[in-house]
């Protein structure tokens, strides 16, 4: 029986186009030492040219052709391990050979693009609201993009028929392992297992997590927890709520004309969208009854043209997508309106550097005035103050002190303003006429300076009751006492 299968496996590696010598240092336990073409599965992904190298290297030709049809045949029979069917040498033929030839160019091409496959989205996070249904496909999209680790894609995982058809037709090779790939096995333990850690990351956080068995997760089951949720989400109950929700949301909708937050192009999407969940239980809507329902629910009058148009057209009368881009060339989009015009109140206003008006900036600010430059104080505020164009802007303002202001000025401040910036405070509170006559009276007097800080203001004697009087009102306001 051995002998039979070490001749069968010669005459493969014959059709491969290998020499005798070739083959027999193929089969020699001391060069190749493989013993059956299931053997050549266990070389790895250099083990081909690695052994056609020692060949040469013992003097014993190996032509480029058949070396990689050596690698061809490599790839079939790890192909066949994988889906679970038999590899006979016998079986590879020279018309088998270039099927797999061209199979093997393919999944090449296919394997390059693998890393872009790893960057495919996952799906959302399964939630109370989605339909089951709905994400089952989604999931299964998602895992058809994601290759196992013998190249097949992964939603064979959560194929719904455990034994595949063996009348069914398949499209493409790609659906007939997902089909026929075995349930069992290293190959689906290992991709079994990262089924699970993708499910598991889009339920935990839901309610569908709540029916993952603490057996399914301990084993790490992708499948079996797959089995679980399609089972409750799939039951009669939750398929007819789907189709009653449905029905329901077809009710309620309507289009009366554009708005912000529902056009016309949301309408004709929810309306789809609805149709389709009830074509995937089975309840299927005939175009005409799509067509009427999408008319009855308008009612903007702009559309009633439009409409009748529908109405009186065959084609449109049984083809929903068509009337509904019809309808959607009638609608007027939405405009922007038109900006508020505040220019005129920014140029008009009093406003000092970005501040606030003149009238509502007698406070100067959050803090105080602690830094002068060029006749303007600094506030500690978001911008510069000055008493001119005292407001709480960003902006620097500028200018001399000839507004309102009657706020408390510290002493060391007084100290450093100008005669005519103190001259305008004094304005402001009402005190500039009473120390002026004082000053004239008092003339041949000499000055005293207030806090000793070079002011140039001659304004209090203590011989002088107006004089006094002045001074005690001044200080009253300053420092905001009260006398």
């Amino acid at each position: 029986m051995a002998a039979a299968g070490m001749n069968a496996f010669r005459g493969a590696l014959e059709r491969c186009g290998f020499t005798e010598a070739a083959r027999l240092a193929v089969t020699n336990p001391d060069l190749g030492g493989l013993s059956s073409i299931r053997d050549v599965a266990r070389l790895g992904k250099d083990g081909v040219k690695r052994l056609c190298k020692v060949l040469r290297d013992e003097d014993i030709p190996v032509s480029i052709m058949a070396e990689q049809t050596l690698e061809v045949m490599r790839y079939w029979v790890r192909q066949r391990i994988s889906l679970g069917l038999s590899v006979l040498a016998a079986d590879f033929t020279l018309e088998t050979m270039e099927e797999a030839a061209l199979k093997y160019s393919i999944a090449q091409t296919a394997d390059d693009g693998a890393k872009d496959k790893e960057g495919v989205k996952m799906p959302d996070k399964f939630k109370q609201n989605t339909s089951f249904r709905v994400y089952d496909e989604v999931m299964d999209t998602y895992l058809n993009t994601q290759v196992g680790c013998t190249g097949i894609p992964l939603n064979y995982i959560i194929r719904k028929q455990e034994l595949p058809d063996e009348e069914e037709e398949y499209v493409s090779d790609a659906e007939r392992a997902v089909a026929i790939a075995p349930l069992h096995g290293e190959a689906f333990d290992t991709d079994n297992r990262r089924v699970y850690a993708i499910i598991k990351s889009l339920i935990i956080e839901g309610p569908a997590w709540s029916h993952i068995t603490p057996m399914v997760d301990r084993a790490k089951n992708g499948r079996q927890a797959w089995i679980l949720l399609r089972n409750h989400y799939g039951n009669e109950t939750f398929l007819n709520r789907e189709i009653e929700e449905a029905y329901a949301a077809l009710d309620h909708l309507h289009y009366k004309r554009e708005y912000a937050n529902f056009t016309f192009e949301d309408y004709v999407t929810q309306l789809t969208k609805n149709y389709n969940i009830l074509e995937r239980h089975d309840e299927i809507v005939s175009e005409e009854t799509k067509v009427r329902n999408l008319l009855k629910k308008i009612t903007d009058p702009a559309l009633e043209a439009a409409k009748q148009a529908v109405r009186i057209n065959e084609q449109y009368k049984s083809d929903f997508a068509a009337a509904a881009n019809f309808l959607s060339a009638s609608i007027v989009p939405l405009t922007k309106g038109r900006d508020r015009n505040v220019s005129s109140f920014s140029r008009n206003s009093n406003r000092g550097g970005g501040g606030r008006p003149v009238g509502r900036g007698s406070r100067r600010g959050r803090g105080r005035n602690t830094q002068q430059q060029s006749g303007n104080y600094q506030g500690r505020g978001r911008g510069g103050r000055s008493y001119q164009h005292g407001g709480r802007g960003r902006g620097g303002g500028g200018g001399r002190y000839n507004n309102t202001n009657t706020s408390y000025v510290s002493p060391d401040e007084w100290s450093r303003m100008s005669r005519e910036q103190r001259d305008q405070i004094l304005d402001a509170r009402g005190t500039r006429r009473n120390v002026e006559e004082v000053s004239t009276q008092q003339q041949q007097q000499p000055p005293n300076t207030i806090n000793g800080g070079g002011g140039n203001i001659s304004v209090i004697t203590t011989e002088s009751p107006i004089a006094s009087q002045a001074g005690r009102q001044f200080g009253r306001q300053a420092h905001g006492g009260r006398g």
